[in-house]
């Protein structure tokens, strides 16, 4: 088929394609817009009347006169607070000295005697034992390191079972240490 448009024209005829093709896209993009809106109007709604209603029960809430606490409720405030900072005092310093007796088994265990198990208790007569579980490579490194915490003034008595001794090599060991 023979093309009997000019070029010029041609040229027109696409531009003014392209224009209605641009025209078209805003429309419907409008369009989109449009029905995005009225879609969303309803939420917008509830939205601003669930502000209303929580802004006028805050206005309703803060106009309420406060009651002032009587005397006797200030006195039980007051004697459990103490009775909790007590507490608190108690707890704080039972780690405290915790914390010191493990550094102090820490510090004196050799690197060859392994560690398993660290263990605290209060016995009846309110001494503090610390229990310690572990592996020694021989007799002679656990003899040293019973000496060595028995050497240490945090420990009063340093119990290390005979039973301990039966091996020769790879010992498992339990020690008991109360601590002063």
């Amino acid at each position: 088929m023979i093309n009997l448009l000019p070029t010029e024209e041609k040229k027109r005829i696409l531009n003014e394609y392209r224009f209605r093709v641009l025209t078209f896209s805003f429309y419907m993009i409008g369009v989109c817009f449009c029905i995005a809106g009225i879609a969303l109007l309803p939420s917008y709604f509830l939205v601003s009347l669930k502000e209303n209603i929580a802004n006028q029960k805050f206005i309703y809430i803060t106009s309420l006169p406060v009651s002032q606490p009587d005397k006797e409720t200030m006195g039980v405030i007051k004697d459990i607070n103490t009775k909790i900072s007590t507490i608190n005092d108690i707890e704080t310093k039972k780690f405290l000295v915790l914390e010191n007796a493990f550094d102090q088994v820490i510090l004196q265990k050799m690197p060859d005697i392994k560690i398993i198990e660290l263990g605290f208790n209060i016995n009846k007569d309110g001494a503090k034992e610390i229990s310690v579980r572990g592996f020694a490579p021989n007799r002679e490194r656990l003899l040293i390191f019973r000496q060595a915490l028995e050497s240490d003034s945090s420990f009063v008595k340093v119990d290390l079972p005979i039973s301990n001794f039966v091996k020769e090599k790879n010992i498992n060991f339990n020690l008991t240490l109360i601590s002063a």
